[in-house]
C-alpha cells in the first residue's frame, strides 16, 4: 500500500510540474500569442520589436507612412504573393487605412501557420498615438 501511494504521489508531483512548465511558457501575456488586434497605443508601444507592413496602396502608402514600414499591396495582391516567404515564428505588425484589409491579411498569416501577428488597424490611429511616419 505504501508503494502505491508513492506511485501516486510522483505521479501527481509530476503532473504538477509539467503544469507549471506550460504555464510558465505561455507568458501570461499578449506577446508572441497568434494572431490578435490591439489599440493604437500598444501597437505604437511595439512597433520598434516588429517587423511593420503596411497593406495600402502605393497612393496611400505615398501620403505617409510608418518609418521602416513594408509596404506590400493588399489590394493588388502583393501581400497574397510575397508573405509566405515571410519567417513564420517572426513578430509583425500589419495596418492599412481602416483596419479591414490588415484584419484579412492577419486572418491568412493565421492560416499559413504566423505564431506572433498583431493587427493594428488604421494608420491613421497609428499616427494619432505618436507612431513616427515619413512624409
Amino acid at each position: 500500500m505504501k508503494h502505491k501511494f508513492i506511485r501516486i504521489t510522483k505521479s501527481l508531483l509530476h503532473l504538477l510540474v509539467a503544469l507549471i512548465v506550460v504555464a510558465g511558457c505561455s507568458g501570461g501575456g499578449a506577446e508572441g500569442v497568434g494572431v490578435r488586434e490591439v489599440g493604437a497605443a500598444e501597437a505604437v508601444s511595439v512597433l520598434s520589436s516588429r517587423i511593420v507592413i503596411d497593406v495600402r496602396s502605393p497612393a496611400e502608402v505615398a501620403e505617409g507612412a510608418v518609418v521602416g514600414a513594408t509596404p506590400l499591396d493588399f489590394n493588388a495582391g502583393e501581400f497574397q504573393e510575397k508573405i509566405g516567404d515571410y519567417d513564420r515564428n517572426a513578430a509583425y505588425l500589419l495596418y492599412c487605412r481602416s483596419g479591414s484589409r490588415s484584419g484579412q491579411a492577419a486572418a491568412i498569416m493565421k492560416d499559413l501557420g504566423f505564431t506572433d501577428v498583431i493587427d493594428a488597424g488604421a494608420f491613421t490611429d497609428l499616427v494619432a498615438a505618436g507612431a513616427s511616419t515619413t512624409p
